[in-house]
This record gives C-alpha cells, structure tokens and sequence, in this order.
C-alpha cells in the first residue's frame, strides 16, 4: 500500500468521525509549527485533501485552532484514539 493510499484511508475514516461523532481524544507532538496535546479532547472542524483541521482547548481556557497533516499520523507524531490503529 502506498503512502497516497493510506493518506486517502486516513482522510476518508476522519471523514466518517467527522459526520458521526466529531469529538476525538488526541496526542499531538509537532516540532514546528509547536504543537503539544496530551489527552487533549478536541473536535474535528474540518477533513481537506491534504490537511484536517481540530479545535482543542488552549492551557489558558480559550478554544485554539490547529490545522494538522495526515503524514503526521503516519509517522507517529499525531496519535488518534478513535482511529484505533
């Protein structure tokens, strides 16, 4: 399986979250732009061709905004614990 076809497998199951219960529980570890969530409970706003996009509570209360890459997943650096991989 090539890394389009899992990309497109990932796409289509955030997709389906997305439509059936959006809330997800995410671990995030991205050097840059810094992205940190541990545990972190947050929505699924959007699944694009390349890119999805979240909103997770920030340390300060306020809700933040983060657009992540499917690759991330693939390599490890997003953990999704709905995605049950």
């Amino acid at each position: 399986m090539t890394a389009k076809e899992i990309e497109g497998q990932l796409r289509e199951r955030l997709a389906e979250l997305k439509k059936t219960d959006p809330v997800i529980h995410i671990d995030v570890a991205i050097p840059r732009p810094r992205v940190n969530l541990e545990g972190a409970t947050a929505r699924i706003v959007g699944v694009y061709p390349f890119i999805f996009r979240i909103e997770a509570p920030a340390p300060d209360g306020t809700i933040q905004s983060y657009s992540l890459q499917y690759s991330d997943i693939m390599i490890g650096r997003i953990k999704i614990k709905e995605l049950k991989l």
